[in-house]
């Protein structure tokens, strides 16, 4: 690993992961969207040892049309999937099936998603 001029150069072998931010920066970077990914995986990628399946990502504003595109684009790659409903005070939020989220963390099998998982 080296930084010139601004950039990281990584020489390593393409994990899942990397594979998966890449089809995703892809997306946003051919719709013009800016971005940076932040968090996690910004550590794995230089190296650290951990685990993670998914990307923190901070997007631009985008205009009625752009939330559109990129929605229409993400469903089209496979990249949207079921939701369900949750109520909150006279609110609606999509958040992921439960007996989905209950399965990832029962996977993932750190102490605390193992508690997320019986909550």
């Amino acid at each position: 690993m080296r930084l010139d001029d601004g950039v990281l150069h990584l020489d390593k072998e393409f994990s899942l992961l990397d594979e998966f931010v890449i089809d995703v920066t892809s997306i946003l970077d051919d719709l013009g969207v800016g971005y940076v990914v932040v968090s996690g995986y910004v550590a794995i990628l230089t190296g650290r040892s951990r685990s993670t399946e998914d990307i923190d990502t901070i997007i631009e504003p985008l205009s009625s049309e752009g939330a559109r595109d990129l929605a229409s684009r993400l469903r089209d790659e496979g990249y949207w999937g079921a939701t369900a409903l949750a109520r909150i005070d006279g609110h609606e939020v999509n958040v992921g099936p439960l007996e989905q989220q209950i399965a990832y963390k029962l996977f993932l099998g750190t102490e605390k998603d193992f508690e997320d998982s019986q909550w």
